[in-house]
């Protein structure tokens, strides 16, 4: 009889022991899945993140190229107004220099006419006088 009981305890802490192994590869199981889950969850999260802070930077490249093209157009502005404020004095002077040779010339051509009217009346007067001699 006391044979059976020990075969009969032993029996119990050998089903014990299996419930207690089963337990723990059951836990270990469980613990490996959750540390899977949690590595797709990190990766899925980070690679979240990556997409977000990508969006968010290239909004903000977005914005500084457009304040950049503005302010380009602002310098690109003032330069053709410089440019164009050179060229138009330029023109003036040289309008202003023709003018001035223009109206030399004007007078040359004056004088010139009045010399040629001088010398007619000059000839005219000479042969009036030879006439009346």
């Amino acid at each position: 009889p006391l044979s059976e009981l020990q075969a009969e305890r032993q029996l119990e802490r050998m089903n014990s022991a299996a419930i207690k192994i089963q337990s723990s590869w059951r836990c270990f199981l469980a613990r490996q899945k959750v540390a899977k889950y949690q590595a797709r969850r990190n990766t899925s999260v980070v690679i979240l993140q990556c997409a977000w802070r990508s969006f968010l930077a290239q909004e903000t490249l977005d914005i500084l190229r457009i304040e950049l093209l503005e302010e380009l157009k602002v310098s690109v502005t003032i330069i053709q107004c410089s440019w164009r404020c050179f060229m138009a004095k330029n023109e003036l002077s040289r309008l202003h220099e023709n003018k001035q040779h223009m109206g030399l010339s004007a007078l040359a051509i004056q004088s010139s006419w009045r010399k040629v009217l001088a010398q007619n009346k000059l000839a005219s007067l000479k042969l009036h006088r030879k006439e009346v001699s």
